[in-house]
């Protein structure tokens, strides 16, 4: 049988088998040492046998013990012993974990609601990709319209776009510069040639007449002219020719790959030179100095150019005072050359 134990520091009740050997054991829930008291073998005296037609005397046998009040509760309740881990069943096998439902796939909706909904993209599975360039389109589809591929002949499609030609001069045409000038060296001359007879002095008509015209030359005849060709083919080929004095110097062909896109807006920077010439011009008076400051360095102007490093104007296109004509560049350049930017 088992021997009862109470441990001297949690109290807890403890049992010790009768043929363990052990001299002193540890709490299981404290830790302590707790002593294993001396064993005792209890002898079991034999009783007699009592006759069953005798008559038991009163008198003679002994009185019988009180009968222990219950408790409180009105009932006795017995604490079962405690039992080693080693004594524990063996815990009960896993319980087998259900087998998942069977995926169904969720038929798609189209939703023709500008809002996000948070869900994939509905695929009806009529696409399929194409042998040109991979990208998926509808089955019913015999051209692709990303790579013009033909699905009937097995092969692309020449695709031909409308030739276009236009051409831009910044600010004024050639004609109109060259009337202008030729009506300043009328004024100029009429009044050179009036003030030096009346003061006899030609010297003095020569050196302000030579001062304004090549003035008026530089500004009037330095300009440049853009031109955009596009073939049938696609091949699109943007020139600029420069004048300088009114002389063309000889057409560049920009190459077009060497750019990122094309940039237009509001510009105003003058830099040394623009001040510089509106200095020049009023050491030749005021008139000529006034102008370019108000034309080149105090008024707003509009520009187009062709961009690198992310955005940053790096060839000029066009430089003026026309918002509408600035935008109509802007717009044609951007649509024939970089139309992946739209």
């Amino acid at each position: 049988m088992a021997i009862a134990i109470i441990c001297a520091k949690c109290g807890q009740a403890l049992q010790v088998e009768e043929d363990d050997s052990r001299q002193e054991i540890e709490c299981l829930w404290c830790g302590a040492r707790c002593p294993v008291p001396a064993r005792a073998k209890l002898e079991q005296k034999p009783v007699p046998a009592v006759p069953m037609n005798l008559e038991i005397n009163p008198k003679t046998q002994p009185p019988a013990p009180p009968a222990e009040e219950p408790p409180p509760g009105g009932k006795w309740y017995e604490q079962a012993p405690y039992a080693f881990k080693d004594n524990l069943p063996p815990p009960a096998p896993p319980a087998a974990e259900p087998e998942p439902p069977a995926f169904v796939p969720r038929k798609p909706t189209v939703s023709f609601s500008d809002d996000d909904d948070g869900q994939p993209y509905p695929v009806d599975g009529r696409d399929r990709p194409c042998p040109g360039c991979g990208r998926f389109i509808p089955v019913e589809a015999v051209v692709c319209t990303s790579c013009g591929f033909d699905q009937k002949k097995g092969a692309k499609v020449a695709k031909t776009f409308e030739p276009i030609h236009r051409t831009w001069e910044a600010g004024w045409t050639f004609e109109r510069r060259r009337k202008v000038f030729f009506i300043g060296q009328a004024i100029t001359l009429s009044l050179g040639i009036i003030g030096s007879i009346s003061l006899g002095e030609y010297f003095l008509f020569f050196l302000p007449w030579f001062l304004f015209t090549l003035l008026t030359v530089y500004l009037l005849g330095t300009w440049d002219r853009i031109d955009l060709t596009r073939n049938k083919k696609g091949r699109v080929v943007l020139k600029q020719t420069w004048r300088f004095f009114f002389m063309p110097q000889p057409t560049k062909t920009i190459p077009l790959g060497d750019y990122e896109g094309l940039s237009s807006g509001k510009w105003r920077d003058p830099d040394f030179w623009d001040w510089g010439i509106a200095l020049f011009g009023l050491l030749m008076g005021i008139g000529p100095g006034v102008l370019w400051w108000y034309f080149f360095i105090h008024k707003e102007m509009f520009y187009v150019a062709l961009t690198k490093d992310h955005g940053h104007p790096e060839l000029f296109l066009y430089r003026g005072w026309k918002e509408d004509y600035m935008r109509e560049i802007a717009d044609t350049v951007r649509a024939v050359a970089f139309p992946s930017l739209f």
